[in-house]
């Protein structure tokens, strides 16, 4: 079981991590901030790399970790985009729609176990997000929001990369896929930077404290995460890393204020949860 304790670990670093980029992304340029956490993340991989230090010769590895960079590049953009146009109690559980993308394709490439508590949980899962997305003016209105669609894209851009990523440690340790899937899209992201110099240099002078913690619990979530991909399904053990909406949620109304609907959001969060742990297949029937 100890992919599970992994599991429990990425999820409250990443539940953290969602709230600090929330606060991050209300005053800061997404595209700077995407382009130097690459490369941080990068250098806090370093120890992990060393200790997990190694390279395959065949050519195959190298062609799917290019791949899964550059996926994992646009998918940064996207997912911290979304930060800035829906508050984190919102996003975290309609983020869940990864669990859905992660089910279908981990089936369809991974050719992994598809079975009962799977299939019922979709549903659950959806009839929370359902619950959360509705607005008086129409649940259909609110899908065609613009952040709304940023995070379905963005979820399906993750889910897309964590399939590559499981696919990936036939080949790599975590700590070398880890540091190579942050520096390759930090090289990719550069170009894009080069407009942006001033807003950098703003993020560096004013939010550095902030930004680094941030990025420090991303590292820890995605280490974690990949260590218990190593040792379990992906369709197991990525619901269970997403129970970091609990910590979203609560962080989100307790410490940003986002108080609005606030019964809704808790009830809609636990279901999504409940959908989570029966996609996991914890419970037999």
């Amino acid at each position: 079981m100890l992919w599970l304790i992994y599991a429990l670990l990425s999820a409250c670093a990443s539940g953290i991590n969602s709230i600090l980029h929330r606060v991050l992304m209300l005053k800061e340029d997404t595209l700077s901030f995407v382009c130097l956490m690459q490369f941080v993340a990068a250098i806090f991989f370093i120890p992990m790399l060393i200790l997990e230090f190694a390279l395959p010769r065949a050519l195959f590895p190298w062609l799917i970790v290019i791949i899964a960079s550059a996926l994992w590049a646009l998918a940064s953009f996207v997912y911290y985009e979304a930060h800035s146009l829906v508050p984190v109690s919102i996003k975290a559980p309609l983020d869940e729609s990864k669990l859905v993308f992660i089910l279908f394709l981990s089936v369809l490439i991974l050719s992994e176990s598809l079975f009962l508590e799977k299939v019922i949980g979709i549903f659950v899962m959806f009839t929370g997000l359902l619950i959360l997305a509705y607005k008086k003016k129409g649940f259909l209105k609110n899908v065609k929001d613009k952040g709304t669609l940023l995070i379905l894209g963005s979820a399906f851009l993750l889910a897309l990369v964590s399939i590559v990523d499981k696919y990936a440690l036939r080949f790599f340790t975590p700590g070398t896929y880890g540091f190579l899937v942050y520096f390759i899209p930090g090289l990719i992201l550069v170009p894009f930077l080069i407009n942006k110099k001033q807003e950098a240099k703003k993020l560096v002078r004013e939010s550095w404290k902030l930004a680094l913690i941030a990025v420090l619990f991303s590292v820890v979530a995605y280490y974690f995460r990949l260590k218990a991909f190593d040792l379990a399904e992906v369709s197991l053990v990525f619901p269970i890393t997403r129970l970091s909406v609990l910590i979203a949620v609560f962080g989100g109304i307790i410490f940003l204020k986002e108080r609005e609907y606030v019964w809704r959001k808790l009830i809609a969060s636990v279901i999504v949860i409940i959908g989570a742990i029966l996609l996991a297949g914890t419970f037999n029937f």
